[in-house]
């Protein structure tokens, strides 16, 4: 059987990249959940590393941005361009230490870097992930790579508080980034021999269908807002824990570990479940933040921490296998991009929000509960695989908030496009005064000395 698998393009396929993913979480959970530890110990603030997050991804927006208006540049070289990115992404990530003895600029510079490498490695593998299997094996090489993937972030994250517990040294942390990146680049390695097409063929030609258009953008604002409330409990939920309810750090430093045990159950139950069963994720969602800020006992929000774990899987889960089946009727570089920006502008938009109210704890839990709430209305109302009301209705509310959600899109986009031409021509203008000016006193000052 196992012979039989191999000797199949599409078993090949499955088995290098649930590979990777086993190896690859690894890499990740170190490097992403010993960076904040590592940058606050090295004198960051939480306002400090805020920053640093939100530029990061505003940059990974924007290179996401690029990629998608020039989306011809992922279609060629598909697998040596992503076996280059893979690495670099390693390298910058594993890096870190070392640009923090360099200079707090090489820290932004190198941070910024590894924060945008993600993206086009997100990207080339969603569309290799889209275009090479159907619907049923997609479903089956998500829940593999979810379920592997959470069991790597566990042990990963037993490595984290078993070498920061029984070394003193601050050289720990570099020990850690450097072994985080050399099993990372074990994970690109296990992807050379993988079957990795060197160039996308489209499998259908773009068909110009509104209701398609309708639902990817109606996917992605229920994405981004479900995961902008995400990133906002990210950094709330833990400090919450210890200084409102004084409990013990160690308690709050669990509940990482409950998500992750949880997604390993929740990634395989939710894989093979169809889409009406999705909206129990959706729903519980909406309830998670408000939850959390009515709890004053400390370890009931572990159970919670799991039920979390187990609806955002899920809800994450639909977003991906709905962006699958529509990347079969659209060009090809949209479902993948679309899929990694929403996270990168969740991430902008959830940071900022925290940034801005600083430690009001109420208020950042309020605008999480706001906008996961408004994640599950837009999935409820607007998506046709999980929608409540009667197809009619889900077809007009859908159309009204696309529509609405384009002009707001073209009126946003004109106005920095204005703004930035209006800037440029400014500055411009002032360069020339400058010259001008330059010119003139230099003039003055020869005649003053040649008179």
């Amino acid at each position: 059987m196992l012979l039989r698998l191999f000797s199949k393009k599409e078993g090949l396929l499955i088995t290098s990249f649930v590979l990777e993913a086993f190896i690859a979480s690894f890499y990740v959970v170190i490097t992403r959940s010993l960076t904040p530890i590592f940058l606050i110990s090295v004198g960051l603030n939480i306002n400090d590393l805020l920053m640093l997050n939100i530029v990061a991804y505003i940059f990974a927006l924007i290179l996401a941005y690029v990629l998608y208006k020039y989306g011809e540049f992922l279609k060629s070289n598909v697998k040596f361009k992503l076996l280059l990115v893979h690495g670099l992404e390693r390298i910058f990530w594993g890096i870190i230490p070392l640009a923090v003895i360099l200079s707090p600029i090489a820290l932004y510079i190198d941070y910024i870097i590894a924060v945008a490498l993600t993206i086009p490695t997100s990207i080339f593998i969603n569309i290799i992930f889209f275009t090479e299997f159907n619907d049923r094996d997609l479903r089956r090489l998500l829940t593999r790579r979810g379920a592997l993937g959470a069991v790597s972030n566990v042990i990963g994250q037993v490595a984290i508080v078993i070498v920061l517990a029984s070394m003193v040294d601050p050289s720990k942390y570099l020990y850690l980034y450097l072994v985080a990146m050399f099993i990372g680049f074990v994970s690109t390695l296990l992807l050379i021999p993988a079957p990795i097409p060197s160039k996308i063929i489209e499998r259908r030609k773009e068909i110009v269908i509104e209701e398609v258009s309708v639902k990817v953008v109606n996917v992605f604002l229920f994405l981004t807002a479900l995961l902008a409330s995400g990133a906002i409990l990210g950094v709330v939920w833990a400090p919450y824990l210890m200084k409102t309810l004084k409990a013990p750090d160690y308690l709050a430093a669990t509940l990482g570990l409950i998500q992750t045990v949880a997604t390993i159950g929740s990634s395989i139950f939710w894989g093979g479940k169809p889409y009406k069963v999705y909206k129990y994720a959706i729903f519980l969602n909406s309830i998670i933040p408000i939850s959390i800020a009515l709890t004053f006992r400390a370890e009931i929000h572990l159970a919670i921490a799991a039920i979390y774990a187990f609806a955002y899987t899920g809800s994450n889960f639909l977003a991906s296998f709905i962006y699958g089946e529509l990347s079969k009727s659209i060009e090809i570089i949209k479902t993948p991009t679309m899929l990694v920006a929403a996270n990168s502008l969740a991430q902008v938009f959830g940071l900022s929000i925290a940034y801005m109210m600083g430690q009001n704890t109420m208020y950042m839990f309020l605008t999480a509960a706001t906008l996961s709430i408004i994640a599950s209305l837009i999935a409820l109302i607007t998506i046709p695989e999980i929608a409540i009301p009667p197809e009619r209705y889900v077809r007009a509310y859908s159309r009204i908030l696309y529509r609405s959600s384009l002009s707001s899109y073209n009126f946003t986009m004109f106005t920095l496009k204005s703004t930035a031409i209006l800037t440029i021509k400014l500055l411009g203008l002032s360069f020339i005064f400058l010259i001008l000016y330059i010119i003139y006193r230099t003039l003055y000052y020869i005649i003053m000395i040649a008179s």
